[in-house]
């Protein structure tokens, strides 16, 4: 437990130095971008709260209707014989179905600006279909300050992941596109692996350049609350 009170750097080289499973032994060493050890506290939180009724998630694939509205088939939708399923992590590459699919825990609401940011590991244009390789978005809700209507004092709202796709159609066009629903439905700010840059055109070319953030856009680790 008093390992958990170690700087993430130290907490993560301590961690995989006294491994109890293979995974841990060759996860990260160094500090990521994005709070490993944090994200991962994160999901065993979400999986608590869903088995305890807390937390209702919603799984299937963003589609866009006539009218121009953002929507989700979810899987209970699909005949059994075409139905998406969840792609774990590591990939199982007896999977033959990669389309993987969205995961909702908290629909996106627009009371502040710049309320979401996204981040994005693509695919790239040579991966073919047989890859391990997965097209992956988590969609970070951040942490901000509320009147509360009770009391009348300031209460902070811990920030959280409230979104995530992994998976590839065997067109990366429609892999980029599920992406792509997914930035709009939440109007996240994406922070996108530069070196396979296949999903930053492709917003591009979509009119959406205005998702993909500039370095100057995004909030450092320190104001953003990976604590939630």
């Amino acid at each position: 437990e008093e390992w958990k009170l170690l700087p993430p750097e130290q907490y993560i080289l301590r961690k995989s130095q006294n491994p109890k499973t293979i995974k841990e032994a060759f996860a990260w060493r160094k500090q990521a971008y994005f709070n490993v050890q944090r994200i991962e506290r994160r999901q065993e939180e979400l999986l608590i709260q869903i088995k305890n009724g807390i937390v209702k998630v919603e799984q299937g694939l963003l589609y866009e209707d006539k009218d121009g509205d953002i929507k989700l088939k979810k899987l209970s939708e699909y005949e059994e014989f075409n139905r998406p399923q969840e792609i774990p992590y590591p990939v199982d590459e007896k999977i033959l179905d990669k389309r993987g699919c969205i995961t909702i825990w908290e629909k996106p609401e627009y009371n502040s600006a710049n309320l979401y940011y996204a981040g994005v590991d693509p695919i790239g244009l040579q991966d073919n279909y047989t890859s391990p390789s997965i097209f992956s978005m988590h969609i970070y809700k951040r942490g901000y300050t509320e009147i509360d209507q009770t009391t009348g004092n300031k209460k902070t709202i811990r920030g959280k992941i409230v979104a995530s796709y992994r998976g590839r159609f065997k067109s990366v066009e429609d892999t980029n596109e599920q992406g792509l629903l997914l930035l709009r439905l939440y109007k996240a700010k994406a922070a996108c692996e530069r070196n396979k840059d296949n999903f930053i055109n492709f917003c591009r070319r979509k009119g959406y350049s205005t998702l993909i953030a500039k370095k100057h856009e995004l909030p450092f680790d320190k104001d953003i609350d990976m604590a939630g």
